[in-house]
């Protein structure tokens, strides 16, 4: 409706144009239309891209949900232990590795995961001594991923075959919950944190979601 309005303004203006002159002023103006329309049909096309894209995302979420429900992943426990048996298929240990096998496969797990080591680096500042080499703190990562998983606290963070993982936060375990979350992000599987207000876990009143 617009277009058509400016095409009869633009034509009661060119009554008092000599004919000869209306080209010159009708062609400037036809080919900005174009452009204009031009570029609703690109930001047209670009909203359908990424209603397709967003689909294709949660389609993906829901595999990978399955994915590790499928794999028995029912807690962070579980959820390590299947990390742990994936990065162990990427890495060759040596002899020396297996003296301390699982620390030796998160390490190197790690060093093939550089968006999980900044993630943890900048989440989780405490695993990384400002004099460490970043060698010393990958392996430091580590070793704090194999202390999650024999701690058996961390039974308060759970997994739903629907929702993903949900991740209980008290006063004391921020670290491991914001560690968890980047190994939740890097698998793109949905992560929700429920932030406890005090010591008193399971108090739902205290309770509130991040």
């Amino acid at each position: 409706m617009a277009t058509a309005g400016a095409n009869v303004h633009i034509y009661e203006l060119l009554q008092d144009v000599p004919l000869e002159f209306h080209p010159r002023i009708v062609a400037p103006f036809y080919a900005q239309q174009q452009q204009v329309t031009a570029l609703a049909l690109e930001l047209a096309h670009k909203s359908d891209l990424l209603r397709t894209k967003d689909r294709e995302l949660v389609d993906t979420e829901k595999q990978l949900i399955l994915a590790l429900a499928g794999a028995n992943v029912r807690n962070i426990r579980s959820f390590l232990e299947y990390l742990l048996k994936q990065w162990a298929k990427e890495v060759t240990l040596t002899e020396e590795d297996m003296k301390r096998k699982r620390w030796a496969i998160f390490k190197k797990g790690l060093m093939r995961r550089r968006e999980l080591v900044q993630c943890l680096q900048e989440n989780v500042s405490s695993w990384v001594l400002p004099n460490m080499t970043p060698n010393q703190a990958v392996g430091n990562m580590a070793a704090n991923l194999e202390a999650i998983m024999e701690d058996a606290s961390n039974g308060i963070h759970s997994f739903d075959k629907s929702t993903g993982f949900t991740l209980l936060k008290t006063p004391y375990n921020g670290p491991t919950v914001a560690a968890l979350a980047c190994l939740a992000k890097s698998v793109k599987v949905p992560c929700r944190i429920i932030v406890q207000v005090d010591s008193s876990i399971g108090d739902g009143d205290n309770a509130t979601s991040t």
